[in-house]
């Protein structure tokens, strides 16, 4: 009954982190979901997909957040940077692929 248990709460073994979907396209406003452990408890979040923040960033539960993509001016792979109010970072590297989406043009976004 105690290996149950420890399958139950995980013993002391982290969850990874993931993201879905890991890719979307240049224009942003992708819902993607972040799953790990221990997301509450270290204040507000930002969440970074590359130098941008995603938008509506939210805290669901202590193992997910949910957030909306930035636009990115190029396809390509990016890193995901979760940052918490306290300092806390956990990082995915080259965790998000933005797919190009022919006769999209994105200009820089002024102050952004």
């Amino acid at each position: 009954m105690l290996a149950g248990a420890c399958l139950a709460m995980g013993c002391g073994a982290e969850r990874p982190l993931t993201l879905t979907p890991p890719r979307g396209g240049q224009v942003g406003g992708q819902v993607v979901r972040i799953e790990g452990e221990g997301f509450t408890g270290h204040g507000p979040v930002s969440v970074y997909f590359g130098v941008r923040a995603a938008k509506a960033v939210v805290i669901e539960s202590p193992w997910l957040i949910t957030v909306l993509t930035p636009q990115h001016e190029q396809p390509g792979v990016v890193d995901v940077l979760l940052r918490f109010g306290d300092g806390t970072e956990r990082q995915l590297p080259q965790a998000y692929t933005y797919d190009e989406q022919p006769g999209i043009v994105l200009r820089p976004e002024i102050g952004g």
